[in-house]
């Protein structure tokens, strides 16, 4: 595989833990927030990656490339992902691959490597994580790179809003640079016919549309896939979309308020409940990941931004989406956000 020139002095300086854009935004909370995440992403990264394998690795270099289909076996068992609608297509090799997906939770990246690694074994997988989720696994990024993927920390929409006001300037900075190395990481991928995750909703929206009259009329959907416009510049680009249906199991509505009214270090210890979330397919709004709970992924139609004219990619993903949705078998889930 290509190495991935990294010209951010960003991103490098985050990588090699010389900087904490969390310390200096003053959002250790933030960190904390997603404690669990990071714990149970370092647990799943230090089994995929153990000692006794890399050691094997560095003798002969060719295991790298031979544990993707290792990941695929173990993220399967994990996440038992459901897959069904047009899953039998064909794309050409000479193709960048843009996945587009409904982004309910935090579950969504490592199902996307899941599903590129084992539809696309030869391609590498670039994913965009949030910036204190990338922090607390960042000494796990050159080990990914050497499978072939590619972590492009991003400020979300609802991290800005949690920033205290004083801070707001340096985060306009830190968010230009992690925006050019995402615009340039994608650029990059596509530009070499690799594959991409993009994220259809970065605030974790369970679906495309805020209510049902949204989704049936289309009124006020806009997408948020415009950065795949940029590989169609210098290489042809498949956009794939996707659109995620949580277990049909939920609790009530009101045990999620009261859940939200919770002090902070009880949620943050509620992961302990995992054995109940299991049983009843549950994951609390907190948006902790949720392994062992069963994801049904729908996949739609490829739209190539060749026949579509890059100007209307949205449109085709948006209105490729709400159709997925649309369909009879598709449970619409009641409108909150995570």
């Amino acid at each position: 595989m290509l190495p991935l020139t990294r010209n951010n002095n960003t991103v490098n300086a985050l990588e090699n833990c010389e900087l904490s854009i969390i310390n200096e935004l003053g959002a250790q909370d933030l960190v904390t927030e997603m404690s669990a995440t990071i714990a149970l992403s370092d647990k799943l990264l230090s089994k995929l990656f153990n000692p006794k394998f890399q050691a094997a690795a560095k003798r002969d270099p060719s295991l790298w490339i031979k544990r993707r289909t290792h990941i695929v076996n173990v993220l399967r068992w994990v996440f038992m992902p459901i897959i069904s609608g047009n899953k039998d297509f064909s794309i050409d090799d000479e193709a960048g691959i843009a996945l587009v997906f409904t982004h309910c939770c935090l579950d969504e990246p490592f199902l996307a490597a899941w599903y590129l690694f084992s539809k696309f074994p030869d391609k590498e997988v670039g994913i965009p994580i949030k910036l204190p989720w990338y922090e607390g696994i960042r000494h796990w990024a050159p080990t990914l790179r050497k499978v072939g993927v590619y972590l492009c920390p991003v400020i979300s929409p609802k991290m800005q809003k949690q920033i205290a006001p004083q801070f707001h300037d340096k985060m306009e900075a830190y968010k230009k640079s992690l925006l050019t190395n995402y615009r340039d990481v994608i650029s990059d991928m596509m530009s070499r016919h690799q594959s991409f995750a993009v994220a259809q909703a970065a605030t974790r929206q369970r679906t495309i549309a805020t209510s049902q009259h949204q989704l049936e009329t289309g009124e006020d959907l806009v997408p948020t896939v415009r950065m795949i416009k940029i590989g169609a510049r210098s290489a042809p680009v498949t956009a794939l979309p996707v659109v995620v249906e949580l277990p049909k199991f939920t609790l009530p509505e009101w045990v999620h308020n009261k859940y939200k009214q919770l002090p902070k270090w009880l949620r943050i210890c509620s992961w302990l409940l995992l054995p109940l979330r299991i049983i009843y397919g549950w994951w609390p709004k907190f948006g902790r990941m949720n392994p062992l709970c069963v994801h049904h992924w729908r996949i739609g139609k490829p739209i190539s931004l060749a026949d579509c004219g890059s100007k209307n990619i949205d449109h085709a993903v948006i209105t490729e989406m709400a159709n997925i949705c649309r369909q009879p078998s598709y449970l619409y889930p009641k409108n909150r956000e995570d």
